[in-house]
């Protein structure tokens, strides 16, 4: 139903399409004096154009019907009314095509290097196509002279290029724009406009002068008219004027008033016709160009309003350093006025010591850089200097060339001053950290002299042994704090000096020298987070003291290894690695009495790691792990 409904819509817009070519073809044709088909005045060719570039290329059918029946009504053969019927066809597509593919197409009366490409494209290389068939087949059916080709083509061509120029511009700025907006100020100057538009074309073409003096050369007169227009309502109400203005030309040259009345009304046609296509032309440009110059004005007067009320002073200077431009947010921030700022070079707002950043700035927009946020200090009026943030883009004309510079200044003194807080409080908290650190570490280090002085009163091996652990894991967590109190970053710790401190004090506190066992390190240059430091160094004061206690009975020398290495992917490989005497062969981690061997695991799950124990050539734990991560942690 819809694929019908579309396809008589189709039919009803060619047979309308046909209606109105035949007429306007009639009209045409009514004024052919060469010969019956050769007119200079022929708007089907405007109609044909405009109904492609709108309808579109299916539409060809009405056209092809419409000229064939203009003709065959009129003069000459069906041979020949279907040839110029092909060939007024022929033109209008070709003219399509063209006006499609290099002018913007529908729109071609937008921008003037539109209208020129239209202009000879569609008017001028088209329409040769129709009167070169046309002609051609008059002559060769004998219905024309080929003594007389020259002639007829002329006017033929002549006739359709200006049917181009004049009516095809307005029906296709008509059918863009169809509704009249006009207020009432807009149509007074309108009534205005017409009546002076009629009076003129009376005394230019209407032979209301004195007798002696209807044929003046007074046809310049059309271009105020004209011009008014243009420059007072655009390319539509333009388009128009040129439309009547053409019709009541005709009218005073079919009469043998006006400065275009010559001695036949072919001649005078051919050149009122040329006189008002390129009239017609030239004015439609001048419309557009006017048009283009309102839009640029109004944008231009909105981003100057957007300019001017911004906050930031905004400065526009040229590559010779010199102001061009100079917002109220400027006068404000600087306290210069527009006046007494525009024409001086830049440097006044610059203190002594920074007039060479504008070289270093100049340089940089010289290679099309753009410069964002650069912080420096500028100088107001009074003389007082203050913290700015400079944002600066360069400037290009039409050809790309960097003709100067925009800059937005921001007054950071409010930032400065938050940011100079900042870092007192952050001073002061670190002060206040430190102050931390340093107290538990002398508090764990109190702990660790209680259990030292307690354990010389005990007699018993074990227990003493019991005292000597504790105090080498109090002194373990001692130790973290003594690193963060010490270190300039107070959340992260440098396991390698960490984990060599540690080792080297447990050596010392089992008062073993290194010509007994021998200590190798390989610690990778990491860090962690207090949470991590702290198990790590406990798995590694109990694991080293495990191969310091057991692994060297009687006074057996070897050596003890530790290695913390980064497996990547935020993962870590602790070893703790002796050549002892190994452990016992029904050892079982899990069901081991040794405080040191049931916190191992206990820390290894802290850590979210597993760990391994090999019992080759002595004892070796494997521990693998990640980075304990609190989140909320300042």
């Amino acid at each position: 139903m819809r694929i019908r409904r579309n396809t008589l819509q189709l039919l009803g817009t060619i047979l309308v399409l046909t209606g109105i070519y035949v007429l306007a073809a009639k009209l045409g044709l009514s004024l052919a004096f060469i010969h019956p088909s050769a007119t200079p005045v022929w708007p089907p060719t405007g109609i044909t154009l405009a109904a492609l570039l709108i309808l579109g290329n299916r539409v060809w059918p009405g056209i092809l019907l419409g000229a064939f029946l203009a003709n065959i009504t009129t003069a000459g053969s069906v041979t020949t009314s279907l040839a110029i019927a092909g060939g007024n066809t022929l033109e209008g597509l070709v003219g399509a095509y063209l006006v499609n593919r290099f002018a913007n197409g529908p729109h071609f009366c937008e921008r003037p290097q539109d209208i020129f490409k239209f202009t000879l494209l569609a008017g001028v290389v088209s329409t040769m196509i129709s009167a070169t068939i046309g002609v051609t087949s008059l002559a060769l059916s004998g219905l024309a002279s080929w003594t007389d080709y020259t002639s007829i083509w002329l006017t033929w061509w002549l006739g359709d290029a200006m049917g181009d120029f004049i009516i095809a511009p307005l029906l296709m700025l008509w059918s863009e724009n169809p509704y009249v907006r006009w207020n009432r100020y807009e149509i007074f100057e309108l009534a205005l406009l017409l009546l002076l538009l009629f009076l003129g074309g009376q005394m230019i073409f209407g032979g209301v002068l004195p007798t002696n003096a209807k044929n003046y050369p007074l046809d310049f007169l059309c271009v105020p008219v004209l011009v008014w227009a243009a420059f007072r309502f655009g390319p539509r109400e333009t388009a128009t004027t040129a439309v009547m203005l053409s019709g009541i030309a005709l009218w005073g040259t079919l009469h043998g008033f006006g400065p275009f009345a010559k001695d036949t009304l072919n001649e005078s046609l051919l050149l009122l016709q040329l006189f008002m296509g390129c009239t017609a032309v030239m004015a439609l440009v001048f419309a557009v160009v006017v048009l283009d110059r309102k839009r640029a004005e109004e944008v231009r007067a909105r981003l100057a309003a957007i300019v001017e009320s911004s906050v930031d002073a905004i400065v526009g200077i040229t590559m010779e350093r010199t102001v061009v431009s100079w917002n109220r947010a400027a006068e404000r921030l600087f306290g210069y006025p527009a006046g007494e700022a525009i024409g001086s070079p830049i440097s006044f707002v610059m203190p002594p010591d920074r007039v060479h950043e504008e070289n270093q700035i100049i340089d940089r927009l010289k290679r099309d850089e753009y410069i964002d946020h650069f912080e420096t200090v500028q100088r107001r009026k009074d003389g007082q200097e203050f913290p700015v943030s400079l944002t600066i883009s360069p400037i290009k004309d039409a050809t790309g060339k960097i003709i100067g510079a925009s800059k937005s200044v921001r007054d950071i003194s409010d930032k400065k001053r938050a940011e100079e807080q900042i870092q007192a409080s952050l001073r002061e908290k670190e002060v206040l950290l430190r102050e931390i650190h340093h107290r538990v570490k002398n508090n764990l280090q109190v702990i660790y002299s209680l259990l030292r002085l307690q354990s010389k009163l005990v007699t018993d091996p074990k227990a003493s042994a019991l005292f000597k652990d504790s105090q080498a894991r109090v002194k373990a967590m001692a130790l973290v704090h003594e690193t963060l109190w010490q270190s300039k970053n107070l959340s992260r710790i440098d396991m390698s000096e960490y984990s060599r401190t540690l080792t080297r004090r447990l050596f010392e506190s089992y008062g073993i020298s290194s010509d007994t066992l021998g200590l190798n390190l390989n610690i990778a240059p990491v860090s962690f987070s207090m949470e991590t430091a702290v198990s790590c160094g406990q798995l590694i004061n109990e694991l080293v003291s495990n191969c310091l206690k057991h692994a060297f009975p009687n006074g057996r020398t070897g050596d003890v290894t530790v290695e913390l290495l980064s497996n990547g992917n935020d993962t870590y490989l602790l070893t703790v690695s002796d050549n002892g005497v190994g452990l016992p062969p029904d050892f079982e981690v899990g069901k081991a009495e040794s405080l040191g061997w049931q916190l191992v695991p206990m820390l290894v799950e802290q850590l979210n790691g597993t760990f391994e124990l090999q019992e080759r050539a002595g004892t070796t734990v494997r521990l693998t792990f990640s980075e304990i991560h609190y989140k909320g942690r300042i």
